[in-house]
């Protein structure tokens, strides 16, 4: 069985000009649940050299999965007030199994193989969250608000599901592989009078590669028994909240989060006959970025007092020593 599962939500918000109060809101949810099953079951017998049974991506082309929302609101020159948000949701539940047997509540057989058995399952994707706004310069009050939230659960397995039986068997060969990009972002600006620009990236990522001979009676294997279990699996979140050219106030609040658990398992629970050689294998490649930058900045130099308040102070000084002067003290 193969695959390629692609998807994407892309919400744009932007206000139109002209008006006091500008308002811009975008709100992008993705919600995505993907299966791919390859799967040996009904007691029957299968004579070949090797049977495979594979799930897998189609050729070279990889899951995606996005979730885009991006808003923008007004002009100084326009409005006293100009508010920005948006949101954006990527829920991803993801499946390839290889299997003999077939899972509860439906009975598990198995089947009978006169040659070597490969069950291989692999998965490759992406997935990218992106919540961008900016809310322009109100001349009252700026404020822009981003929510990027992904929540990413893959699972990838070859296995025997439990009870279930392989008879006759020569080389059996469980392989479980995994490769998951994921990237979630939210930028958020802000200015005006009053400047503020909270931003929120929260990441949830579950991602595991597995291979097991299930539970049951004991497995004659009449050649070698190798199992391996690999994954690499790659986390960007980013929070980045910018409030600039404020008169008043300017506040940037950023909040980033990565909730991480990635692994990759080979395991046994039943007894193995094994004829040959056994091996088992997992190995776990797992990158994890998360940063969230705040800044803040009031008006431009060029916009404020060219003496500065030094200069304001040597002013009244000298207008008070003027004055008393004048009175003869």
């Amino acid at each position: 069985a193969a695959s390629a599962h692609t998807s994407s939500a892309t919400a744009d918000g932007s206000t139109v000009s002209g008006a006091a109060t500008g308002v811009g809101v975008a709100v992008a949810v993705n919600d995505d649940d993907v299966t791919t099953d390859a799967w040996l079951d009904g007691g029957g017998q299968l004579t070949a050299s090797t049977v495979s049974v594979k799930a897998n991506n189609v050729d070279s082309n990889t899951d995606s999965f996005v979730a885009s929302a991006t808003s923008g609101a007004g002009n100084a020159d326009e409005a006293n007030v100009n508010v920005a948000g948006a949101l954006a949701v990527n829920l991803v539940n993801g499946r390839r199994t290889a299997a003999v047997g077939l899972e509860p509540p439906a009975v598990a057989t198995g089947a009978s193989v006169n040659g070597n058995l490969v069950l291989a399952a692999a998965s490759e994707g992406s997935d990218s969250t992106v919540a961008k706004a900016d809310s322009g310069p109100g001349s009252t009050l700026g404020f822009g608000a981003s929510i990027a939230l992904s929540l990413m659960d893959e699972s990838t397995e070859a296995k025997i599901v439990d009870d279930a039986t392989v008879g006759s068997v020569g080389d059996l060969t469980l392989s479980a592989i995994a490769n998951r990009t994921s990237s979630n972002e939210a930028k958020t600006g802000a200015s005006g009078g009053l400047g503020f620009s909270p931003s929120v990236a929260v990441s949830l990522s579950n991602m595991s590669s597995r291979t097991t001979p299930g539970s049951g009676s004991e497995l004659a294997i009449g050649g070698n028994y190798d199992a391996s279990a690999a994954q690499t699996a790659r986390l960007t979140t980013k929070a980045d909240g910018e409030a600039t050219d404020a008169s008043t106030a300017a506040v940037g609040v950023s909040l980033a989060l990565s909730l991480v658990d990635h692994r990759a398992e080979s395991t046994t629970v039943r007894d193995l006959d094994v004829a040959g050689d056994a091996g088992l294998a997992a190995t776990t490649i797992s990158s994890t970025e998360t940063s969230a930058a705040a800044s803040a900045a009031g008006e431009d130099d060029s916009n404020s007092d060219p003496g500065g308040v030094d200069a304001q102070v040597q002013s009244q000084r000298t207008e008070a020593g003027g004055r008393s002067g004048a009175n003869g003290g």
